[in-house]
C-alpha cells in the first residue's frame, strides 16, 4: 500500500475533523481508515511506491459526494420509504458510486457520516464572518458535501439514527456498533 494515511488527503478547509479517535484516524478503526485510503489510492491511479497527493484524492471524494447528490435529489434507491442508513447500503449495493464499491459497506456508512459530521461542525463553529471569507477557497469536496447535504438534510434530521451520530458522536461506535468486523451489515435485512 501507498504511505500516508486518509487524514493527509482530506481538505482542513471547511471541515472539523474528529480528534478522539486515535488522531490522525478519521474512522473507528485503522483498518477503516486504510481500507479508505486504499481505494482512494486505487480509484486515483496512483503507482505503488509514490504518495498520494491530495490534488489525486480529490476528484476522487468529489465524485462520491456528487454522486451520492445526484442520487438522494433523484430519490433513487427508496431513499423516502427508508432510514438514511439502509439508504446508504442500497447506493453502495447499486454499484454507481465506485469508492463505496470499493469498501465495506459499514466503513462506506460510517465514512459519509464522518464527512458529513465533519462539514457540520465546521459550520457550527467558525464564525459567519470567517466562513465567508474562506468561501472561495473551499475545495470542490466541501461543496459536493454541502450539495448533498442541501438535499438530504431535512431526511437526516427526521432519522433519530443520524441525530444521534450528529449530536452526540461518541455514541457511534458504542449504540451503532456493527462488531468491529468488517463483514457487510444490512439494517433492512435484520431481525430487530
Amino acid at each position: 500500500m501507498v504511505g500516508g494515511n486518509l487524514f493527509n488527503v482530506l481538505p482542513r478547509l471547511g471541515f472539523v475533523w474528529p480528534r478522539g479517535l486515535g488522531f490522525p484516524r478519521i474512522l473507528r478503526t485503522d483498518g477503516r481508515d486504510a481500507a479508505v485510503w486504499a481505494a482512494v489510492v486505487a480509484l486515483a491511479g496512483v503507482r505503488l511506491g509514490r504518495p498520494l497527493r491530495r490534488r489525486e484524492a480529490l476528484p476522487v471524494l468529489e465524485s462520491a459526494f456528487g454522486e451520492l447528490a445526484v442520487l438522494s435529489a433523484g430519490g433513487e434507491y427508496g431513499l423516502e420509504q427508508s432510514d438514511i442508513v439502509s439508504w446508504l447500503f442500497g447506493v453502495r449495493r447499486s454499484g454507481r458510486i465506485p469508492l463505496a464499491s470499493a469498501i465495506n459497506a459499514n466503513t462506506w456508512v460510517e465514512f459519509v457520516m464522518r464527512v458529513v459530521d465533519a462539514r457540520l461542525k465546521y459550520k457550527r463553529t467558525v464564525t459567519p464572518v470567517i466562513q465567508a471569507g474562506n468561501q472561495q477557497n473551499l475545495s470542490g469536496f466541501a461543496r459536493e458535501v454541502d450539495r448533498f447535504w442541501s438535499i438530504i438534510e431535512q431526511k437526516w434530521l427526521r432519522d433519530t439514527v443520524f441525530l444521534m451520530m450528529v449530536d452526540e458522536p461518541d455514541l457511534f461506535g458504542e449504540s451503532l456498533d456493527w462488531d468491529g468486523d468488517e463483514e457487510d451489515w444490512d439494517p433492512s435485512s435484520s431481525q430487530n
